[in-house]
């Protein structure tokens, strides 16, 4: 069984890290890591994460000052030994056969990634299209994959940017018919703090990416519109 490396970044969410970690350590496939990167947190999140190290081996905990999502991300990926890579917010959790199914899936069919969909207040929503921009969750790839490509730091929205990067690099994508992650709506979260500056950074980057290539053009008018509507 090949090593997943799970990454997930904290900050501040106290009220929902037990139960994070918690679907993560009861998975069905048994080869996994996680790495919990607490980006300086003031809540006692630190201290629910250094506990629960402790009583398993397989969680390693890093401590920064808050640097943001992007940063704990990429100190993720620097110590990340698996085969494997998924990510997970702190606020969310995963049923226990999910890494079981994706690796599953990505073995089969000999998969770069796989996207599965998500539950979200109750309602169940499938992947619709190859790629779920937005969101580095609901995904586990090849590690080989996402080699050298990284998060950008110090601006919002650095999900899309990651997403369209590997989208670039044309992998072979499996939809999994199944909503085994659940994500909830948090509005402490860094997703509900967006800003027009960075939407006007996000599009200029998608800019720089070619606007010749139509994923990066669907993104690039998904997120004008959002920007002129706003």
């Amino acid at each position: 069984m090949k090593l997943v490396s799970i990454i997930v970044p904290c900050y501040n969410d106290a009220p929902y890290l037990e139960r994070c970690i918690a679907s993560l350590c009861g998975q069905t496939y048994s080869e996994w890591e996680v790495l919990l990167v607490d980006d300086g947190s003031t809540d006692g999140s630190e201290g629910i994460a250094d506990r629960m190290a402790m009583a398993d081996k397989r969680i390693r905990v890093f401590h920064q000052s808050n640097r943001g999502q992007s940063a704990a991300r990429n100190l993720a990926l620097r110590h990340a030994k698996g085969d494997y890579i998924a990510m997970v917010d702190a606020d969310d959790w995963i049923e226990a056969d999910f890494l079981e199914k994706c690796v599953h899936a990505l073995e089969e069919g000999n998969y770069d990634l796989v996207q599965t969909g998500y539950e979200k207040e109750g309602k169940r929503i499938l992947p619709k299209w190859k790629w779920q921009f937005g969101s580095m969750c609901m995904k586990v790839c090849q590690r080989t994959l996402i080699g050298d490509t990284r998060f950008e730091t110090g601006h919002y929205y650095e999900d899309v940017l990651f997403s369209v990067d590997i989208w670039l690099k044309h992998p072979r994508i499996s939809m999994l018919p199944y909503t085994g992650y659940h994500y909830t709506t948090n509005h402490a979260s860094t997703t509900s703090r967006k800003h027009t500056s960075d939407v006007r950074h996000l599009l200029w980057e998608l800019c720089k990416r070619g606007l010749w290539h139509p994923v990066v053009a669907y993104q690039t008018m998904k997120h004008l519109a959002y920007f002129m509507l706003k």
